[in-house]
């Protein structure tokens, strides 16, 4: 079995001292935890747009004049009167918003979703194999030193 390390290159894991196995190893570990941070970051991004969805989804059967509150984070809403029920107003991202009917709103949640949802996907899977790289790094590993 070869791994690729930087550049490309391939090498034998058997082939590497101790120290260098440490060092592969160590850089593994470091590697997964930057993936499982990621990780966290998409799945906060995940579930504030399912509650932005669920806020438009709730926006849309309300009536002109409708007394609300209007969430302006997670914990602090304002009283509010709907206007124009049949828009609202979304964050594009960095501080950017748009008005959007509600239709348009919803598909670029959905949009946001998928894309945030892929590259959850993604890092799962390069999570998986990392995992499956260290284990096998570990295992040799261990090897090397019960044989010195």
């Amino acid at each position: 079995m070869s791994l690729a390390v930087g550049g490309g290159n391939q090498i034998n894991p058997a082939d590497l001292s101790i120290e260098q196995l440490s060092t592969l190893r160590k850089q593994h570990e470091d590697e997964i935890n930057e993936l499982q941070v990621q990780l966290q970051s998409l799945n906060s991004a995940k579930a504030k747009f399912i509650n932005s969805k669920n806020c438009v989804d709730e926006m849309s059967k309300s009536k002109d004049g409708d007394n609300i509150l209007v969430p302006l984070n997670s914990s602090l809403y304002v009283p509010g009167t709907v206007h124009e029920s049949e828009k609202v107003i979304i964050e594009l991202g960095t501080g950017y918003y748009v008005e959007k009917t509600v239709s348009e709103a919803k598909d670029t949640l959905d949009r946001k979703l998928q894309l945030v949802q892929k590259s959850i996907e993604q890092i799962e899977q390069v999570g998986i194999n990392k995992s499956k790289t260290l284990e096998l790094l570990t295992n040799i590993l261990q090897y090397k030193i019960s044989m010195s």
